[in-house]
């Protein structure tokens, strides 16, 4: 087995696609209904309109290939860090660095990046 999709409640579609589509920079896959998913890599993202989020313990993490050049450019589109990036773990040769942000609907996003 294998993660195929990871889907989020979100209540106006059009503000997430915005946030997701536009200023992260997710290409949208297929939409229908009540879901939009997004490409991610190995995975899928996918958007569900529902009345009412429970944004809970879910927290999405992004892989980037330059943290500070994500952090920067995220930044300067209007995304609100929690705090800015600073390592979180070390495999002895390189270290993982991570910062974060909520969406629109108060779900946690992390982008990480390995420096070194």
């Amino acid at each position: 087995m294998k993660v195929g999709y990871v889907i989020l409640d979100v209540v106006d579609m059009d503000r997430s696609l915005r946030f997701y589509r536009d200023t992260l920079a997710l290409t949208v896959q297929s939409t229908g209904g009540e879901f939009t998913f997004l490409d991610c890599g190995n995975i899928a993202l996918g958007l569900r309109t529902t009345e009412r989020v429970d944004a809970g313990n879910v927290e999405i993490v992004l892989s980037v290939d330059d943290i500070y050049e994500a952090y920067e450019t995220l930044k300067d589109a209007g995304i609100v860090f929690r705090v800015e990036p600073r390592q979180v773990m070390s495999d002895g040769e390189r270290s993982l660095y991570a910062t974060d942000f909520r969406d629109p609907d108060g779900h946690a996003i992390s982008i990480t990046g390995w420096v070194g």
